[in-house]
């Protein structure tokens, strides 16, 4: 019975010597990298698989930065055992190697239901006070307007100057002044 068991044991001794030496190529593999901005995150970066705990690799198909920091320090790295197949020559060729015929006019794109009507949106009107007059273009003649702001100038009907109204504060303070009487604040 001893010999019996200590075949079991050999052969269960030797199964856990398999897993564990799979275990320890599998992390032979993965290397720990750093984050590039020292924020304290480190990610696995395992070059047979080609994955990235940050999985920029497995989606995109292109080595992230932390893999490239990594395939870096070997000397003469082949970039091309790195990068996904998709973004090869021959996979070039192959998505442009057909006939992509141009449309001439609108009449050939294809009609397409959407389910709905797609309107404009509705107008807001801004918040404030609304203009009563246009505003001037740039490009039109100040001078032929003679209600433009800044050309058109007010004329007292007391002194006959350009420039303020009879009922205005400045009017008034000469008005005071000259009567010899003292000016109302």
């Amino acid at each position: 019975m001893e010999e019996g068991s200590r075949g079991g044991e050999e052969e269960a001794a030797a199964a856990v010597g398999t897993v564990a030496d799979a275990a320890t190529s599998a992390v032979a593999d993965a290397v720990v990298v750093p984050g590039p901005n020292d924020d304290g995150r480190r990610h696995v970066v395992n070059l047979k698989n080609h994955t990235c705990t940050c999985r920029e690799w497995q989606v995109s198909g292109k080595p992230c930065q932390h893999a490239l920091a990594l395939i870096i320090t070997y000397r003469n790295p082949k970039m091309e055992d790195y990068l996904d197949p998709y973004y090869s020559v021959y996979h070039f060729r192959l998505a442009y190697g057909g006939v992509i015929r141009p449309l001439t006019d609108k009449s050939q794109w294809a009609k397409v239901d959407i389910g709905f009507k797609l309107r404009p949106p509705l107008a807001k009107r801004p918040v404030g006070r609304q203009r009563k007059n246009r505003i001037p273009s740039c490009l039109e003649s100040k001078g032929s307007k003679p209600w433009t702001k800044g050309m058109w100038l007010v004329q007292c009907q007391r002194c006959l100057g350009r420039g303020h109204r009879m009922t205005s504060p400045q009017m008034l303070s000469q008005w005071y002044k000259k009567r010899g009487r003292v000016v109302p604040l």
